[in-house]
């Protein structure tokens, strides 16, 4: 039999026993006339052993820290209850937000650029892993090994860092945004980043790819006046959700980049977090008013306004970003 793990070929014999471990293989195939030589990609069975899915979670959305507040949330996707305080950042802040297999991240803000994380198999408080290379983040997404911030906070910053999932330390800066920016919502598809709106450009769609560190591309606008938002994402569209003077979702499709509008949720929901399920987008906290406890959920399956979810949070917030697992 053969499988792969980390894009190295693994071969055994009848017994179960290893034969072979490689990052590429060759093999024959003979017969009386010809023999072939045959090689397999990197990608042979690449989904024998499915890595878990980190832009979706299955589990629970988690809201941390805010502008005023250093407070810890999760609340539960399977039902619409109330949010638990699991733990605190080790400041009071905003800025964006990255999701691993076992942890959260939190990284920039206006004041401090360190970087935190929390566990997600037990609740407990996050702990200083790093610095950001600039104090400004505000929207973050995520590979499978990195987190990224990038845009501003309040100013406008162009800069794309990248911080590693499985080794503490400091981020690096490995590229710029098209527009300086900031007041926008931050998207992941399996391979790239998104940035969508701003205070500066509000209808622009960026993306830079995780594949190798570069500058991000225009590849598009959204359909609404977009600033002062969010963003989640499904396994096919970034969805970027209300802010200021806007009360509508908007989805870009990651197949072609194509923007469309999903629905009017009739509320205005400046700086707010995000969370994503595999049927749900979440909008967290936020509020033209200033903080907010409220939590809204919308459907992928159907463009839908979708509803207030059941409960709120344990400590009003605003300007975060998402994580989820």
């Amino acid at each position: 039999m053969s499988y792969k793990i980390n894009d190295k070929a693994i071969l055994k014999d009848s017994d179960g026993k290893s034969v072979l471990i490689a990052e590429s293989v060759k093999f024959t195939t003979s017969s009386t006339a010809t023999s072939t030589q045959f090689v397999l990609s990197p990608s042979y069975i690449s989904n024998y052993f499915p890595q878990p899915d980190i832009n979706r979670g299955t589990s629970f959305g988690y809201a941390h820290g805010g502008s005023s507040t250093n407070v810890i949330d999760k609340f539960p996707f399977a039902n619409n209850g109330s949010g638990t305080d699991v733990g605190n950042l080790t400041v009071a802040r905003s800025g964006s937000g990255s999701t691993s297999t076992t942890h959260g991240y939190k990284s920039g803000a206006p004041t401090t650029g360190n970087i935190d994380k929390w566990p997600f198999a037990a609740d407990a408080d996050a702990t200083d892993v790093g610095d950001v290379s600039v104090l400004t983040s505000e929207a973050g997404s995520q590979s499978p090994t990195h987190g990224y911030g990038f845009g501003g906070i309040f100013v406008n910053s162009n800069v794309i860092s990248k911080y590693s999932h499985t080794s503490d330390g400091n981020a690096t800066d490995v590229g710029d945004l098209v527009t300086s920016n900031y007041g926008f919502g931050g998207a992941s598809s399996p391979t790239h980043g998104y940035r969508l709106g701003g205070a500066s450009t509000p209808n622009v769609i960026e993306k830079f790819p995780y594949a190798s560190d570069t500058n991000a591309t225009d590849v598009g606008n959204l359909p609404n006046t977009t600033e002062r938002s969010g963003a989640s994402q499904s396994d096919t569209h970034a969805y970027a959700t209300h802010g200021r003077s806007n009360a509508k979702i908007s989805k870009v499709a990651f197949s072609n980049d194509a923007a469309s509008t999903v629905a009017d949720v009739g509320t205005e929901k400046a700086y707010h977090d995000n969370s994503s399920s595999t049927t749900n987008g979440y909008v967290v906290g936020g509020g033209l008013g200033g903080a907010s406890t409220e939590v809204y959920k919308y459907p992928y399956a159907s463009d839908d306004a979708g509803s207030k979810d059941g409960n709120d949070l344990t400590a009003a917030r605003q300007a975060g970003g998402q994580v989820q697992t």
